[in-house]
C-alpha cells in the first residue's frame, strides 16, 4: 500500500521508468508527457477539499499500487 507521503516518489520513478522504456518519441510528445507530469506534480491527487472533486474520495486510487504493462502487452 503506498501512503499520501510516498505517492510523489512513486508516481516520479514509473513516470521515470516509462519514459525510459518507451525509447525512441517524437519530441513534441515528450515535451507534452514532461509538461503534463510536472502539472501532475503541482497539483498531486485531487481531494474533496478540491471543488471539482468535492463528491469524489480518490484516497483508495491513491493508495492503489500501479505497474506498467510489459512490452508487447495487449490492453
Amino acid at each position: 500500500m503506498i501512503t499520501a507521503t510516498q505517492a510523489p516518489e512513486y508516481y516520479l520513478q514509473a513516470f521515470e521508468e516509462f519514459n525510459h522504456r518507451a525509447g525512441h518519441q517524437p519530441s513534441w510528445l515528450h515535451t507534452l508527457r514532461e509538461e503534463a507530469f510536472a502539472q501532475f506534480s503541482d497539483a498531486g491527487i485531487p481531494t474533496t477539499h478540491d471543488e471539482d472533486w468535492r463528491f469524489t474520495n480518490l484516497s483508495t486510487l491513491a493508495q492503489t499500487p500501479f505497474a506498467l504493462a510489459g512490452i508487447g502487452s495487449v490492453i
